[in-house]
């Protein structure tokens, strides 16, 4: 085993936990399709006297409880998912670096799985406001604000179900993505704690190891992270950058360096950075076949321009992985500079 399989194993974790998020609000959507259809027959709301008494009259109230009620136990859902993956990213995360550590040092490093309760402050975030119970609130308040917004103004111009329904799918794609953003963002941060903490009992074996910051080689990284690339952390194991300093990836406190960081700390070792890493593979047939689909999609469903279409596509088709021996994020973006 070494880094990138672990990298790979990580991302397939995300990966499985996304899939559940989508299936929550999958399942929510259905839900509230067809209450809205409920709603129109209940309430007859072709006729315009109708609209204005249902909006006006506790029965609009009642129908907007039942659905605060249901997305209570939806985002408990969330929640708990988003929870789960973040102790598990630490928890693997640790205990596989650490018998990469061991294997490049050729010292047994003594350590145990952590405890739960050892695995909960570890994860913690230290702001409350970004702690992951506020942030599900927010996003839970949020969510049934906008439907209620969306079905009262719906309702009072008249809309038909098809328009309203619109009116609601778009409100629940846009809190599907919000909660992608957490779990992304949330599964960087615990992977780089997890890291820190293997790369900590690994330094009191060795004191040849000196940490650096890993940007990941695609093309969708941050200007900054790309600066940051192969940069080794100063006297306090910290990274700089414009007056900040932060212990590694997603630890920064800010959400422009933050939010769906891929970055990871590397090690090191007597002066020698890794033999090999991680790379996008923008040439992979198969990722440029889906790409060209998805993007013929878009230009037919939305009327795009091809390159509008094309930029869209590349926010939602994203290339595989491969290994390659060991390049700068400097050197590999030349390549591929060079290439396209």
């Amino acid at each position: 085993m070494n880094q990138e399989q672990i990298e790979e194993y990580l991302d397939k974790m995300l990966k499985e936990s996304e899939d559940e998020l989508q299936a929550v609000f999958a399942g929510r959507m259905k839900a509230l399709f067809d209450h809205l259809g409920e709603i129109f027959r209940k309430y007859k709301l072709g006729e315009e006297a109708s609209r204005t008494d249902v909006y006006k009259t506790k029965r609009f109230q009642n129908e907007m409880e039942l659905i605060k009620k249901n997305l209570h136990e939806d985002y408990k859902e969330i929640y708990k998912i988003i929870n789960d993956l973040m102790k598990s990213q630490y928890v693997d995360n640790y205990l596989r670096s650490n018998y990469v550590y061991e294997m490049t040092l050729q010292t047994q490093i003594f350590s145990t799985v952590p405890t739960t309760q050892a695995v909960v402050e570890a994860i913690t975030n230290p702001i409350d406001k970004l702690k992951l119970n506020a942030l599900m609130n927010e996003h839970r308040n949020y969510i049934v604000n906008r439907i209620r917004i969306e079905l009262a103004q719906g309702i009072q111009a008249g809309e038909s179900y098809s328009q309203i329904a619109e009116r609601l799918e778009k409100a629940v794609k846009f809190s599907r993505s919000k909660a992608m953003r957490v779990a992304r963002t949330e599964s960087g941060r615990t992977q780089t704690l997890g890291r820190l903490k293997s790369i900590e009992d690994a330094e009191q074996y060795s004191d040849r190891m000196k940490r650096f910051w890993m940007a990941e080689l695609d093309a969708r990284t941050r200007q900054a992270h790309r600066k940051l690339d192969g940069q080794l952390a100063d006297e306090n194991n910290n990274f700089r950058w414009r007056g900040r300093t932060a212990k590694g990836p997603s630890l920064w406190g800010i959400a422009s360096m933050d939010i769906n960081c891929r970055c990871d700390v590397g090690l090191k070792v007597a002066g020698k950075m890794p033999d090999t890493r991680r790379v996008k593979d923008y040439d992979d047939a198969d990722y440029q076949r889906r790409l060209a689909e998805r993007t013929e999609e878009i230009m037919a469903n939305e009327g795009k321009t091809e390159k509008q279409a094309e930029r869209k596509a590349k926010r939602q088709v994203f290339p595989p992985s491969k290994i390659i021996k060991w390049q700068t994020y400097e050197q590999w973006y030349k390549d591929l500079k060079d290439r396209a």
